[in-house]
This record gives C-alpha cells, sequence and structure tokens, in this order.
C-alpha cells in the first residue's frame, strides 16, 4: 500500500487529496470494517463479507475539494463492486447547474473533468449538484483517525416507500367508506322513526313502542298513567 494510503487524507501541491478513513456504512447499507480509500480519481469501499475483504463498491470521483478545517468533501458515482445491486437503480438522475437550471440526464461516466451522459456532455465545474441513487456525496474527516461519511444525494427508495403509503391510505378508505357510510345512514333513518313516532327508545314517558305483542302504551313503558298529571274536565251542565 502506498504510504499516502497508511494514515490520514494526504494532499502534495496542486494534486487532489489520497489516502484512507474508517466507515460502517454506505447511506442505509451497514459495513463490517469499512474502509474509504480515496485516489486522484476514484473512491474504493473495502469491507468484510463471507468472512473476506472484498471490495463492495468503487466509483469515480469529481468535485473535490478540501475545506478550511482540513476536510474533504466530493462526490463519486459508484460503478462497481460486489454490493452495486443494492443500490437503486440508476434512474431520476438530474444535474443542478451552478447557472440555477436543471437538467434531467442518464449517466454513463464521470470523471474530475466532465460527466458524460447520453444526451450531452456537461463540464464538472458548471454542476452545482447531482441527483443519483448512484451518485453519494462523500467527506472524510481532517486527523491521524479519519472518519467517512457517504450520504445519498436521491432518496428515491424513501419516495417510493411514501408514495406507497399514501396508496395503501386510499385502498383502506375504498375499503372502509363503503361500509361506513351506509351503516351510518341506516342509524339516521331509526333516529328519525322514533322522532316521527312522538318517542325516544328506552325512555320512560314516551310515546310508546312497538313490541313483540304489538303496540305498548306509554304508562306500560313505564311512563305516567294515561289521563294522569292533568285537571278534570268541568262536570257536564244541566241536560248534558
Amino acid at each position: 500500500m502506498p504510504p499516502q494510503m497508511e494514515a490520514a487524507i494526504t494532499a502534495g501541491q496542486g494534486q487532489a487529496p489520497q489516502g484512507q478513513a474508517s466507515l460502517n456504512k454506505v447511506g442505509s447499507l451497514l459495513l463490517a470494517d469499512g474502509v474509504a480509500i480515496l485516489t486522484e480519481t476514484t473512491l474504493t469501499i473495502n469491507a468484510m463479507q463471507n468472512g473476506q475483504t472484498q471490495t463492495v463498491l468503487q466509483g469515480n470521483v469529481f468535485k473535490t475539494n478540501i475545506s478550511s478545517s482540513g476536510n474533504v468533501t466530493g462526490f463519486v458515482q459508484f460503478n462497481g463492486g460486489t454490493m452495486l445491486s443494492r443500490l437503486q437503480p440508476n434512474t431520476h438522475e438530474r444535474v443542478s447547474k451552478t447557472d440555477g437550471t436543471k437538467q434531467n440526464i442518464q449517466i454513463v461516466s464521470v470523471s474530475p473533468q466532465v460527466i458524460e451522459a447520453k444526451e450531452s456532455q456537461i463540464p464538472v465545474p458548471q454542476v452545482n449538484h447531482v441527483h443519483s441513487p448512484h451518485v453519494y456525496t462523500f467527506e472524510i474527516s481532517a486527523g491521524q483517525d479519519p472518519k467517512c461519511i457517504l450520504r445519498p444525494t436521491c432518496n428515491c427508495l424513501l419516495r417510493k416507500r411514501f408514495v406507497m403509503a399514501l396508496i395503501l391510505v386510499g385502498v383502506a378508505c375504498a375499503i372502509t367508506l363503503p361500509i361506513v357510510i351506509p351503516l351510518a345512514a341506516s342509524g339516521g333513518n331509526n333516529n328519525q322513526w322514533w322522532r316521527n313516532n312522538g318517542a325516544s327508545p328506552g325512555l320512560p314517558g314516551g310515546g310508546g313502542f312497538i313490541g313483540p305483542g304489538g303496540a305498548v302504551s306509554a304508562a306500560a313503558a313505564g311512563g305516567a298513567p294515561a289521563g294522569g298529571g292533568g285537571g278534570g274536565g268541568a262536570p257536564a251542565g244541566p241536560g248534558a
């Protein structure tokens, strides 16, 4: 292994940063004993798989930069490795340019100088951001024990899961509403019948209700006796 690979990330005069750093995941993919190896043009991710160290992801880097704190940042477009198939397919790829415009593309390859697409070539200095399931941003911390963090540029999987959740909610509503609405309407009609007949079900003193044996008077239902509670009528006059 070259000397610059044995310690922290280094960069010679006029050269791109190189070195290695530890990492434990790529986006949501967990790694065992992961190591990111950065060269002038590539980023290689090695990790333990099936009891041996393998190259799980590898790709070309572009827009590499060293911050004032010494951290190394950039983009990598993964195009190889044993875990490449676990990334989402190359769909919904888009480039946001420094002039504010956006362009839908299908990436063929990338280099520190240009992004090669089926439709056109885009110079890297004109690129502000790339949205692609295979393109990740990386940040490698400075120091003698550097760490590498890889973040996806496209949350296509999350968006797909959100859409599926909305579809499931819609299906649930489509199944439930035809059952709930008739039941609610039926309950309203039943209450209207009691109002039309001058009573409330199960309330004493109402106008009665229909039982198995026919009409039951309010008195029998627990209300006031018929004719009770009111004043007597005036006596009949003579000759009535």
